[in-house]
C-alpha cells in the first residue's frame, strides 16, 4: 500500500521488518523489493532482481504473470521494446486469460512500432471486454482510437476514412 501510495521511504522500512522476520530468501519479498526499485525509477536493478527471482517461481504461473508484467514495465522505461515483447508474451502465455497481459502485450507491440499488429491486438481485446465494458477501459479504447487514427494518417488524405476512428 505505501508503494502505491508513493511512499517509498516508509516501504523501505516496512520491507526492511518484513525480511527481519521472513529471511533475504522469501519471493514476495523479493516481489516487494523489486516494486521499490521500481518506485524509485530504479529500472536496471528492478530487472536483474525480478530476473533472480523467476526461476524461483516456475512453478507458479501467477507469481510467474507478475513477474513477466513488472519486467515488461521496466523494459519499457528503459525503452527496450524487444526485451518488453518478450516479457508482455511470457506473462499472456503463462496465464492466457490474463486481460492485462494481453493489454501488456498489445502495448509493447505499439512501443516497437509494430503498429498493425499492436492494432489487431488491441481490436481483440476490445472486442473481448465487449460494447458495455470498453468504456471503462481506457487502457483498450485509447490505444485503439490513437492505432486507428495513425493507421489513417499514413493513408493519402484521399483515401483516408475517419468513421473507424469516430466509430469506436
Amino acid at each position: 500500500a505505501q508503494l502505491v501510495a508513493q511512499l517509498p521511504d516508509e516501504a523501505e522500512k516496512t520491507i526492511a521488518e518484513l525480511a527481519s522476520k521472513m529471511g533475504e530468501e522469501s519471493i514476495q519479498l523479493g516481489m516487494l523489493q523489486s516494486r521499490l526499485l521500481m518506485a524509485r525509477r530504479q529500472w536496471l536493478p528492478a530487472v536483474k532482481r525480478l530476473d533472480a527471482l523467476r526461476p524461483l517461481v516456475a512453478q507458479a504461473a501467477d507469481l510467474r504473470r507478475q513477474i513477466d508484467l513488472l519486467l515488461a514495465d521496466c523494459h519499457a522505461a528503459l525503452g527496450q521494446t524487444d526485451e518488453q515483447i518478450a516479457a508482455s508474451r511470457r506473462a499472456a502465455e503463462a496465464a492466457p486469460g490474463s486481460l492485462s497481459a494481453r493489454v501488456s502485450e498489445a502495448a509493447s507491440l505499439a512501443a516497437s512500432g509494430r503498429t498493425e499488429d499492436a492494432l489487431a491486438a488491441f481490436e481483440r481485446l476490445a472486442a473481448a471486454v465487449g460494447a458495455d465494458e470498453l468504456p471503462k477501459r481506457p487502457d483498450i479504447w485509447r490505444p485503439v482510437l490513437q492505432l486507428r487514427a495513425m493507421r489513417q494518417l499514413r493513408r493519402p488524405p484521399a483515401d483516408r476514412d475517419w468513421s473507424q476512428v469516430t466509430g469506436l
